[in-house]
Parts: C-alpha cells; sequence; structure tokens
C-alpha cells in the first residue's frame, strides 16, 4: 500500500567528513566536518602528516558525533518542527482547558 510509505518518511542528509576537501562540495552538505575541524591545524599542532591528520581530525569529530546527532535532529524537513510544535501546544492546551 503506497500510503504505508508516506509513514515511513525519513529526511535525508548529507554529511561531509572529508576535513582535506578544498573550496566547495558538489553538493550542500547538512553537516560538514571543517565547520568543527580544521584539518591544517590538526596536521601543524600533532605534526602529522596528510593522511594522519585526517584520521586524527576523523577522530576527534566522532568525539562530538552525539552533537551532530543532535543537530540534525534540530535540522528536520521544513515545517516538520513548528507543525509538532503547534501540535504540543494544541494537546498541552486541551488537557488544561478540561
Amino acid at each position: 500500500d503506497d500510503d504505508d510509505d508516506d509513514d515511513d518518511f525519513m529526511p535525508a542528509y548529507c554529511v561531509n567528513l572529508d576535513p582535506a576537501t578544498l573550496g566547495e562540495t558538489a553538493y550542500e552538505a547538512s553537516i560538514d566536518i571543517r565547520d568543527t575541524i580544521n584539518y591544517k591545524q590538526v596536521m601543524e599542532q600533532h605534526q602529522l602528516g596528510p593522511n594522519g591528520a585526517i584520521m586524527t581530525s576523523l577522530n576527534l569529530f566522532a568525539t562530538k558525533f552525539d552533537q551532530v546527532l543532535e543537530i540534525l535532529d534540530r535540522r528536520a524537513v521544513p515545517g516538520e518542527a513548528e507543525a509538532a510544535a503547534a501540535a504540543a501546544a494544541a494537546d498541552a492546551a486541551s488537557t488544561t482547558e478540561g
């Protein structure tokens, strides 16, 4: 049944996990590791080569992955968060009126 497919809708997100990407990506990333990790700084601070700096950057990013998931939750499909908030407010109002 096609109606069931609508109930299973999950938003898609694009995440750039390459800290060494130069310039813009070919896609719009919802989350970009380069916004939080400076690959060149990691290389200098830890005296690493390019591959070591990439791995260290990924490890540093992974320690904050719970925050990444929270950000993705907040970036729900446009209007979805507002609709949920309105529904919660209406539910709260109906329970306090009675």
